[in-house]
């Protein structure tokens, strides 16, 4: 999105990635808040932006990556609750309910807001309809960067 050349390392998984970046063997790293917090806290990295359309409370003196210069550089780690296709809608219905209520708790809440994450409460269509706008923008990504499966 920004003509960026980078070299993409792949790591089997944030802690190897986190050590690193510790270690200097890579100079930038993408990743959620939670895995790199305490480099953040002990000053041994540097957040630079955050890829939100908000700045986040847990990082309140990091810009968005708009507020960086780059409005369209917005992305984020998402998580969702899916059933298997051919679910009862009755049983989906009654699931969403019971997660979208539990998110209205401010305990809950909280503890997404200590790891870094806002609790959204999409409904059904509109949970299929972001997962659908996901999906299409990374395509757009792999295409455009000429990603290919290793």
């Amino acid at each position: 999105m920004v003509g960026a050349q980078m070299v993409h390392v792949p790591f089997g998984g944030s802690p190897p990635a986190v050590l690193a970046l510790q270690q200097g063997e890579v100079q930038m790293y993408f990743s959620i808040y939670g895995p790199v917090a305490g480099l953040l806290r002990s000053g041994a990295a540097k957040a630079l932006a955050v890829s939100a359309a908000a700045r986040l409370p847990i990082l309140p003196e990091v810009p968005t990556t708009a507020e960086s210069g780059f409005p369209e550089l917005l992305t984020g780690t998402w998580q969702a609750m899916v059933a298997p296709r051919g679910t009862d809608a009755r049983i989906l219905d009654r699931l969403n309910a019971e997660v979208r209520q539990a998110l209205t708790d401010p305990v809950v809440r909280k503890l997404y807001a200590d790891i870094g994450f806002k609790a959204g409460d999409l409904g059904r269509a509109e949970l299929g309809a972001f997962m659908r706008d996901e999906a299409a923008l990374w395509k757009k990504v792999i295409e455009t960067a000429n990603v290919k499966a290793q």
